[in-house]
């Protein structure tokens, strides 16, 4: 090998040895930003939920939490016990089914009727916050009334044959469930609304709090719909 080829040679290695030095250099830096990252999600997460947690203890959240925990209940009445019962309910489904379909429908009437009454043009009428709030609590001890009166007690463990306190009327279940969406929209766009207004910068935090206690009642709500009667749900 000639004088030149080895110097050729060694500039190569070198050159090579070089790149790989740099490329070990990138990669820790990489690594070292990775952590950092990490190390900051980490912490922010912990200051996230020491601030939820302060908010927690605060006067105005430890009343809110009774309309949050409110809105749990009703949510699994509607979403779960009634289609639960309407299905139990042989005397009036007639082993079709179908009253679960219109009265989901029915349900959804009335969920775009309060959003869009309540929510989307809620400038435009003149009813306050807590006018709706009563108007909302009005239409759901209607809709449990008119429930209590057409769907048998026994509904919600199993299937049954039996009569309530009235003939069974496929109108008065569509109707209840119309009641109940047009209820839980009114109440849900003034707790999303209140919400918004008193925790502007803690936003976050509060949806979190609300999101807490609608899902525990939620999921109590669904323990019992298994072992009590529709009276005591």
């Amino acid at each position: 090998m000639s004088n030149k080829d080895r110097k050729l040679h060694l500039e190569s290695f070198y050159l090579k040895l070089e790149l790989v030095e740099e490329d070990g250099l990138e990669d820790h830096l990489i690594s070292a930003e990775e952590e950092v990252e990490t190390v900051g999600m980490a912490t922010s997460a912990s200051v996230e939920f020491k601030r939820t947690f302060s908010l927690l203890m605060t006067k105005e959240m430890i009343a809110l939490s009774i309309p949050f925990m409110y809105s749990g209940i009703e949510t699994t009445f509607y979403t779960g016990v009634y289609s639960a019962c309407l299905s139990a309910f042989s005397a009036l489904n007639k082993e079709s089914e179908v009253v679960i379909a219109y009265a989901i429908f029915s349900l959804g009437i009335g969920q775009t009727i309060g959003g869009f009454s309540f929510g989307v043009c809620a400038s435009f009428n003149k009813l306050s916050r807590s006018h709706v709030i009563v108007f909302g609590t009005v239409l759901h001890l209607a809709a449990f009334f008119l429930c209590f009166l057409n769907i048998p007690m026994e509904a919600p463990l199993h299937k049954t044959s039996t009569v309530a306190y009235i003939e069974p009327s496929m109108l008065i279940a569509l109707v209840t469930a119309l009641l109940l969406g047009l209820a839980d929209s009114c109440w849900n766009t003034q707790i999303y609304t209140l919400i918004g207004i008193l925790y502007k910068n803690e936003a976050s935090s509060a949806f979190a709090l609300f999101k807490f206690f609608q899902t525990s009642v939620k999921m109590l709500i669904g323990i019992l719909s298994n072992s009590h009667v529709l009276q005591f749900i």
